[in-house]
């Protein structure tokens, strides 16, 4: 489950009910955990998919919490050097990748069948109406650069049930 989610910052939950085996004495066990994706903690290519970064993270330490296996994955490990936290916005960088999250969200949008900006724009005031999507900057939305990169993520979520 992604908890938290905006432009910088993500946090997921992953919990996992395991059958009972021989090491739980044959008793269900529970295990939870926790994990988030920042800028600061994914290199290039892995800041451009924090949901999938905190996710992962998450099932691959809820995983290892179960197997007691007392180690921590590469992602781990500070890779900074030393290096002082990014305090840039990703914006600049990612208009130029290809993999920004508005460019994610045009994707599922048009597979959803909304196939320009004025068609998607009308299915987010369906959207309002029905209360599933609520946010009073869609106004001002000329394109899917306008749009947040955290809205975008939530927007991305909905238009995948399409």
């Amino acid at each position: 489950e992604v908890t938290v989610v905006n432009e910088e910052y993500v946090t997921a939950s992953c919990c996992i009910d395991f059958i009972g085996n021989y090491e739980t004495a044959g008793s269900p066990v529970s295990f939870v955990a926790n994990a988030n994706a920042t800028v600061n903690n994914t290199d290039g290519f892995g800041e451009k998919f924090l949901e999938s970064f905190a996710e992962n993270r998450a099932f691959v330490r809820c995983i290892r919490n179960f197997l007691n296996v007392n180690i921590c994955g590469s992602d781990e490990v500070d890779k900074s050097g030393g290096k002082p936290p990014t305090t840039t916005s990703r914006s600049s960088s990612d208009k130029m990748s290809g993999f920004t999250p508005q460019d994610g969200l045009e994707k599922k949008v048009k597979k959803a069948g909304y196939n320009d900006f004025s068609q998607f724009v009308g299915k987010l005031r369906e959207l309002y109406l029905d209360g599933t999507y609520k946010n009073r900057d869609v106004a001002d939305w000329s394109s899917y650069s306008d749009i947040p990169s955290k809205e975008a993520r939530i927007l991305m979520d909905i238009f995948s049930r399409f």
